[in-house]
């Protein structure tokens, strides 16, 4: 495996990660849900489509209810199997203000440096 190659293609880049994090807290924020319906949600939030994979979203919700930051019940159904219900938890909520700060930062940043960018490195813009 080369330089820069991830070991497998199911695993986002870490920076997409990050993203997906947000996505899912945000997302949460709006009320208890399902994961497969939260990975079908995803793309509507920008994310790339191959992000939404179901293993990674899945390993990533547990993940973060591991850290605290979303909680889930198993549901039960007369129609079918049980099924797991995932929501955020008041860490969480903290969790998404604060990254969201920092991305918001990261943004402001971005944003200063395309603007010097297309000035021609005329940082008196």
């Amino acid at each position: 495996m080369g330089n820069g190659q991830r070991k497998s293609q199911n695993q986002p880049p870490r920076r997409m990660g990050r993203f997906l994090r947000i996505g899912l807290l945000l997302l949460l924020r709006r009320g208890e849900n399902y994961g497969y319906i939260l990975a079908a949600e995803l793309p509507k939030l920008g994310l790339p489509r191959q992000s939404s994979v179901h293993s990674v979203i899945y390993r990533l919700l547990r993940r973060m209810e591991e850290e605290g930051l979303v909680s889930s019940r198993w549901e039960t159904s007369q129609r079918g199997p049980r099924r797991r219900l995932y929501s955020i938890t008041r860490q969480g909520e903290i969790a998404l203000d604060i990254l969201m700060a920092r991305l918001l930062e990261t943004t402001a940043l971005i944003e200063r440096l395309a603007a010097v960018y297309h000035a021609n490195g005329d940082v008196s813009q």
